[in-house]
């Protein structure tokens, strides 16, 4: 193809879909963190991307707050060796999991299990008093994963209380669905144009529905693009030239399906 790529916008190739389970948050006393099992019940490996952690004691708001997730091989009741793989400073919220933990990425294989402790490093978070068995029993479930019952304890990895569930979201994806949309833009002349990948770059195919389209004697030769996992459809194009003998800000546009 001739003509100059002005710029490349990646949506973001080779990300997660983005998916979530949530434990009911329910609250009724608390400790320094929790353990449980996450067991994958899929068909395919998932991997872990993050947590949202519930409510500090017993369902209160907190801010600043330090939170560390650490993981181990296996089920956590037997012989654990914990790692350090993500921490944060979050605030927590009353009734909401809004404390966002990102990790190292933690892969599970189909039908294997891996050991988790979410915690604060100083304070209380608020947890729920279980009734079924820890590492075993389903806290939270979907056809993805398991969030078992588990244990509560003090900082760092502490498993003194049983049964105890943790308040949260875990956030995951499938590493078989990745996502491999790469948007171009290409300068041609006083215009540019919108190109989509779906393969990593080796086909394009260009759409026109509502790209701008300069009029004799217009330019619209730059345009920028953004997009954002939390949409991952959408798009918004801030094009820049000159119309009607001015200059500047040509338009904004934004697709909610990708362009087409």
């Amino acid at each position: 193809m001739s003509g100059s790529f002005q710029e490349i916008e990646f949506h973001p190739s080779g990300t997660l879909n983005n998916m979530n389970l949530a434990t009911p948050i329910d609250p009724n006393t608390g400790q320094s963190g929790n353990a449980f099992n996450l067991i994958n019940t899929s068909s395919s490996p998932l991997v872990i991307t993050g947590f949202s952690q519930g409510p500090a004691s017993i369902n209160t708001s907190d801010t600043s707050v330090i939170m560390e997730v650490y993981t181990t091989t296996g089920d956590y009741r037997f012989s654990p060796v914990w790692t350090l793989v993500g921490s944060n400073i979050v605030n927590l919220t009353t009734s909401a999991a809004t404390g966002y933990t990102p990790v190292s990425l933690i892969s599970i294989p189909v039908g294997d299990t891996v050991g988790i402790w979410i915690g604060r490093t100083t304070g209380i978070l608020g947890y729920t008093t279980g009734s079924g068995i820890p590492g075993i029993s389903p806290r939270a479930q979907n056809t993805d994963l398991t969030i078992t019952e588990g244990h509560g304890g003090t900082y760092p990895n502490g498993v003194q209380f049983s049964p105890r569930n943790w308040n949260g979201i875990v956030h995951y994806g499938n590493p078989n669905s990745i996502q491999d949309t790469i948007y171009f833009i290409k300068q041609t002349g006083d215009s540019t144009e919108f190109y989509r990948s779906d393969d990593g770059g080796n086909t394009l195919i260009n759409f026109t529905n509502g790209w701008p389209n300069p009029g004799t004697g217009d330019e619209q030769k730059r345009t920028e693009i953004a997009v954002s996992p939390a949409a991952p459809n959408k798009i918004v194009a801030l094009a820049t030239g000159s119309a009607n003998g001015g200059s500047g800000l040509y338009g904004i546009y934004i697709s909610y399906d990708k362009g087409e």
